[in-house]
């Protein structure tokens, strides 16, 4: 069974090379790409196939926006998806927070932000707090 679950959301770059709006293209119509594109494959500290697998079936692609939803086992997400939110950080146009990781043996996701062209990320610690009531989740 899966241990992490992911989401991802942001608008691609404008500037962003065609090959790379084309792999999203490819992606959200089904189709596997055999590589990243504009991806220096030594730099990815894993194989561009570790990190299509995260994003085969599980990628939307739609009026410039990227969306990535998905599930993987602890050998298939680790470092498949630290490559990925570095080569995807460097043609987003989102700042800001874009997503998150979740183990789902732990209580809070990691929020992941990009920014300037690379990825960041914080661990989610605070209590979750009801949006009407304003009650602490363990107080209920």
């Amino acid at each position: 069974m899966p241990d992490y679950q992911y989401l991802l959301s942001f608008p691609l770059a404008d500037d962003s090379p065609a090959s790379v709006t084309q792999f999203f293209e490819q992606l959200a119509a089904g189709e596997t790409p055999d590589a990243l594109p504009e991806s220096d494959e030594r730099a990815l500290e894993t194989s561009s196939a570790e990190v299509i697998t995260l994003l085969a079936g599980r990628t939307r692609f739609a009026d410039g926006e990227v969306t990535i939803v998905g599930r993987a086992t602890p050998e298939e997400f680790f470092m498949p998806f630290m490559a990925l939110a570095e080569w995807l950080a460097r043609w987003s146009a989102g700042r800001g927070p874009v997503g998150y990781y979740h183990h789902t043996a732990l209580a809070h996701p990691t929020v992941l932000y990009f920014a300037a062209g690379k990825p960041y990320m914080a661990q989610a610690t605070a209590t979750p707090i009801g949006l009407a009531d304003g009650l602490a989740m363990n107080d209920q």
